[in-house]
């Protein structure tokens, strides 16, 4: 018996183009059609709160926290601390998705630099039907994982 409230915390940046995909792809498939339970941060965050202390109860009540990489993603200061206090909590929780490739012209913290160089992150690719279908089986593998 597991003890997490939620099967997975999803952090993504709020840019328009992260946010659309995360609201309307990643979030249906995985409640609809797989029946996970997510923490979103638009609709989960208790109001009033200090957004630390909101982002440690999502992580740690969250089974899997799930990175959504993308060049916004890296630029992120709160994603960026998302990752850091998951990492400072417990390293296997994180599954990265790599939504949007990352110009190497971006600088990429360190640390989430480091989690990213030693994590396999699974990539997602909408053109292609057997890569998005793939993609979906690696990641509804991963959150049912537990380490």
């Amino acid at each position: 018996m597991d003890n997490w409230k939620y099967d997975a915390f999803i952090s993504y940046s709020n840019t328009e183009e992260d946010r659309t995909w995360v609201h309307f792809t990643l979030v249906p498939e995985l409640e609809k059609k797989y029946g996970f339970k997510l923490y979103i941060h638009h609709r989960d965050f208790i109001g009033g709160r200090d957004i630390a202390d909101n982002i440690e109860d999502a992580i740690r009540q969250s089974r899997k926290v799930v990175g959504v990489i993308s060049p916004d993603f890296m630029t992120s200061n709160w994603c960026c601390t998302e990752m850091q206090m998951t990492s400072t909590i417990d390293k296997n929780k994180i599954v990265f998705v790599k939504y949007r490739d990352v110009p190497s012209s971006i600088d990429v913290p360190f640390h989430v630099a480091y989690l990213l160089g030693n994590r396999t992150y699974i990539d997602y690719n909408e053109n292609d039907l057997h890569s998005s279908k793939l993609f979906w089986k690696r990641l509804v593998k991963a959150l049912f994982q537990i380490d």
